[in-house]
């Protein structure tokens, strides 16, 4: 489909470039910009992956690995560019002139296009004999112009060569080398910018935020997802006097995160202030997208009502498994209290085995959580939110109650 188009511009009107400035969209975008080349569908790519200083550069098919994200930003001035690897000080450059036919003696293309480090600056002068052709800024800026009609898609043409030549792709293969050559039009020498944009998180909501037992701070934040190649999102909480230092992390499928930690110090009235981010490691932190804060007072609750004496849970989950119980007493550390069974037949539930019985400590406000097995060990106070199959309103502990509080995973 490719070479029909590439056809029907031919026939029909001659190609016209249009000089172009970095392109905004791409300049001011979150950071990443796949490469794609027109003729071939293939990506510009390190080879073998090896993200390092002085590894080749060629055309790959798409597999949405570090070696194949780039940053596209601007050079020494608006005009120009540097396409460097995403979060790394490692920019696409021109070693040696310009090649575009194979060497007399190897009848293969060198490479001519490599990974180098970023320079600011033109090197001084090599002495005579050791480095003829050294790397210079100018092999590291090219000058992007628009395809006429065909969106996001570029002529790259290097600066090293005063413009004369632009980035071409040898050949329609896997592993095919980049060269340059003078600008002829056809689709081998257009090249796509796909941009891997994300979006910060919105519409965040702050429910249920009070001070538990022990002064630790609970509650529950949700939000709808930023778009893009999130790797996972971090909730950050902090007020005039505090931050939270280690901002958990939440699965990208994620929506939601139960609030618990230590604030440190307990004051009564004082604003804390949640923002979501969207994260993408390959980026670096200076991209992470946060929502704007949302800020207000923990509530002082009372101590609930009525007294228990002991909880009783039944495993009903529908898919059968195994739950593992954990206590916090006041707000301290969890406690393992052990698995329970699936309790769930053809017959109903429950209709097996025994369920949990928790016996609740004397005046202590207990929190029983129950967790998927699919998450180990961790605590919840360490597992994802997602983890938790059920958890318990805080329940006040008294031996000599008759009151039995009783509930079901699984409805």
């Amino acid at each position: 489909m490719l070479q029909l188009r590439h056809c029907l511009v031919f026939l029909t009107m001659p190609l016209v470039l249009v000089p172009s400035t970095l392109p905004a969209q791409i300049d001011t975008a979150y950071g990443l910009v796949e490469i794609r080349n027109v003729g071939t569908g293939l990506y510009i790519d390190v080879s073998h992956g090896r993200l390092r200083d002085g590894q080749p550069v060629w055309t790959w098919s798409g597999n949405t690995t570090d070696a194949q994200y780039f940053r596209v930003t601007s050079g020494r001035d608006q005009n120009v560019a540097r396409i460097g690897l995403a979060n790394r000080n490692l920019v696409l450059t021109l070693l040696g002139p310009p090649i575009d036919r194979p060497d007399e003696n190897e009848n293969v293309l060198p490479h001519i296009v490599r990974l180098k480090t970023f320079l600011r600056e033109d090197p001084p002068p090599s002495p005579i004999g050791f480095d003829p052709q050294p790397v210079t800024v100018a092999a590291q800026e090219w000058r992007f112009e628009d395809v006429d009609g065909a969106r996001d898609t570029f002529v790259i043409r290097s600066m090293a060569s005063n413009g004369q030549r632009v980035l071409t792709s040898s050949g329609s293969e896997q592993g095919s080398r980049l060269v340059l050559q003078e600008y002829r039009g056809s689709a081998d020498q257009h090249w796509v910018l796909e941009v891997q944009s994300v979006e910060a998180p919105t519409n965040v909501v702050l429910e249920r935020f009070w001070y538990g037992p022990g002064g630790r701070l609970r509650g529950e934040i949700g939000w709808q997802g930023g778009d893009g190649p999130i790797d996972h999102y971090r909730v950050t909480a902090e007020n005039d006097a505090f931050a939270l230092q280690r901002s958990p992390k939440v699965a990208p499928t994620e929506r939601d995160w139960s609030i618990e930690f230590e604030p440190g110090t307990e004051a009564e009235g004082v604003q804390w202030c949640f923002r979501v981010g969207a994260v993408n490691e390959r980026a670096g932190s200076d991209y992470d997208l946060y929502s704007p804060p949302v800020c207000r007072s923990a509530e002082r609750l009372s101590v609930p009502q009525p007294t228990y004496s002991k909880a009783v849970i039944a495993n009903c989950h529908p898919d059968r498994i195994s739950v593992r119980f954990w206590v916090s007493e006041n707000g301290g550390d969890w406690q393992d209290r052990g698995l329970l069974q699936s309790q769930m037949t053809n017959s109903g539930c429950p209709h097996t085995g025994q369920p949990k019985t928790i016996e609740l400590r004397d005046g202590a406000v207990s929190q029983i959580v129950a967790m998927h097995p699919d998450c180990g060990s961790e605590s919840p106070a360490d597992a994802q939110a997602s983890c938790r199959v059920l958890a318990s309103p805080p329940l006040q502990g008294e031996a000599s109650s008759d009151e039995i509080f009783e509930d079901r995973i699984g409805g």
